[in-house]
């Protein structure tokens, strides 16, 4: 019932190289350097997160604008006084995705798994240190600011939520009641509101900053382009 966000897209964090290539720069974004390795990484985890083989890895357009918004972000963080995630969070979040990916290996499975994305243990705990770091600035600088209102969330449930049903062969007696899913219903569009306030900051501060894409990126006609701000 909800499209993947934004923010999940830019929580998809750099982790390890898939295998050695020559590392040239491929962007500058205000003065920090994004090279050939660094996209592949980035590729390797985003495999490695989503189930595809690492195989898949490619490069393309999406994935390096994420490391740019990465980069970014990064940088509000460095000149804010939002705290960076302890240890323990970070080897919390690490066990849990790990059993989500790869539920029931045993260490030497999970490193070979690991490994065949050309990743260790310290590349993967560096990403999720990332993804953590993120997301506690983005739940610290726009969340606080959001609030939904009764109206908008039972606006919500008769003009979204019960059509939906409806059209997937929910019968009238089958609707379940506001109360039961005002709370689920104000979450969703929180996270809506959150994904809007994300997007239009990124915005604003690509515009403000000096990015340089120094390589060739595929258009939607399969041309393609290099991009300069």
């Amino acid at each position: 019932m909800r499209a993947r966000t934004l923010l999940t897209l830019v929580l998809v964090t750099i982790a390890g190289a898939q295998s050695p290539v020559l590392d040239k720069v491929v962007a500058v974004v205000n003065r920090h350097v994004v090279t050939q390795s660094d996209w592949q990484e980035q590729e390797a985890f985003e495999a490695l997160m989503d189930g595809r083989p690492p195989a898949n890895v490619q490069f393309n357009a999406a994935s390096l604008q994420r490391i740019i918004d990465q980069q970014l972000i990064a940088d509000q963080i460095a000149a804010s006084k939002y705290f960076e995630i302890s240890g323990v969070d970070i080897a919390a979040q690490v066990a849990a995705i790990r059993a989500q990916i790869a539920p029931g290996k045993d260490d030497a499975a999970w490193q070979k798994l690991l490994a065949g994305y050309g990743l260790t243990s310290e590349d993967f705990a560096g990403g999720i240190q990332r993804q953590l770091n993120v997301m506690r600035f983005v739940e610290m600088r726009f969340r606080p600011t959001i609030l939904i209102t009764p109206d908008k969330v039972q606006a919500y449930y008769r003009e979204v939520l019960v059509p939906e049903l409806k059209a997937n062969g929910t019968r009238d007696d089958q609707l379940p009641s506001f109360a039961t899913v005002q709370e689920k219903i104000t979450a969703i569009l929180t996270e809506k509101r959150v994904d809007e306030m994300l997007t239009a900051w990124l915005e604003a501060l690509r515009s403000q900053s000096q990015i340089q894409v120094l390589v060739d990126l595929p258009k939607p006609g399969g041309a393609s382009q290099a991009a300069t701000k």
